[in-house]
């Protein structure tokens, strides 16, 4: 279970993607689930000629299902498709005994290689994957706010792939405990109990903390992983000048960015926004 399938009942994100869609398909019940594995039971009549696909096959999935004729399709960039349709959002998912899925998000998968627990993790851990390869993490200090499945993910991928030192942040102290397991070198808890004028405002304790292990400059790359306001202007206070900004935590509505011009722009910030995976290219690389 996703949190974006959890969400759907209390989120305005992806609201107008499901009543839309359902209401083009003349419909009222919306069949959600998007991160699976499962064996193929029957193909179409060209799908073995095209994707070499087989009845008995396990398999994965993409969630994204793109149109291939917009700009965004013909360039490459099929994660950001203007017409796209997403499993369990807007168009019926995968939380049912079959699910009619078009043979081009099909992703093959050995089940001797990963265990089918693992196998169906495959589309949000390719989430994480997309969000650690939008800067190179190699002997980069990283600060990951956020350590929800996604932001876990990211512990692990920026300790595969070389970060010097890995900063967890998280209110929840089982979540934190959990990142410091999977390689995280700190781990730290914002303040909530702090008398703060606006939800939105930064945690001036915890980006002290944060300086503190970073020689006073900030780390090279911070991740937001929450959606959180709050969490934004920590991780865009506690990035060094110069630094990346992965922005990947969703949450509906307006949000406010403290000290924009001093914090983002007069410390040469480049930010990062990811959805989805970079289709294929991503699969490729988890592979």
């Amino acid at each position: 279970v996703c949190g974006t399938d959890r969400g759907l009942w209390f989120r305005e994100t992806f609201k107008d993607a499901v009543l839309n869609s359902l209401a083009q398909e003349k419909k009222d019940i919306r069949v959600i689930g998007h991160e699976g594995f499962g064996q193929i039971t029957a193909v179409g009549s060209r799908v073995k000629e095209k994707f070499g696909f087989a009845t008995g096959q396990m398999v994965s999935a993409e969630s994204h299902l793109t149109c291939g004729r917009c700009f965004q399709c013909h360039h490459g960039e099929l994660h950001v498709c203007v017409e796209e349709k997403i499993l369990g959002i807007s168009q019926d998912g995968i939380f049912a005994e079959y699910a009619k899925l078009p043979a081009k998000i099909i992703w093959p998968t050995n089940p001797d290689k990963i265990r089918p627990e693992i196998a169906c993790l495959q589309e949000p851990f390719g989430n994480a994957v997309h969000a650690c390869a939008k800067t190179d993490l190699k002997g980069k200090s990283v600060a990951i706010f956020g350590c929800g499945p996604i932001g876990l993910f990211s512990v692990l991928i920026a300790r595969a792939w070389g970060a010097s030192c890995i900063i967890a942040v998280d209110p929840n102290t089982e979540k934190t405990s959990l990142a410091l397991i999977l390689g995280a070198d700190y781990a730290f808890s914002p303040n909530n109990n702090s008398p703060k004028t606006k939800a939105w405002e930064k945690d001036p304790e915890l980006i002290s903390q944060i300086l503190a292990k970073t020689a006073g400059q900030g780390v090279d790359v911070a991740m937001e992983m929450a959606g959180y306001n709050s969490s934004l202007n920590n991780a865009l206070a506690c990035a060094r000048r110069g630094g990346q900004v992965i922005l990947f935590g969703l949450k509906s509505g307006d949000f406010t960015i403290q000290e924009f011009d001093r914090v983002v722009v007069r410390r040469g910030l480049t930010l990062h926004a990811v959805i989805g995976r970079y289709i294929f290219n991503t699969w490729y690389m988890t592979k």
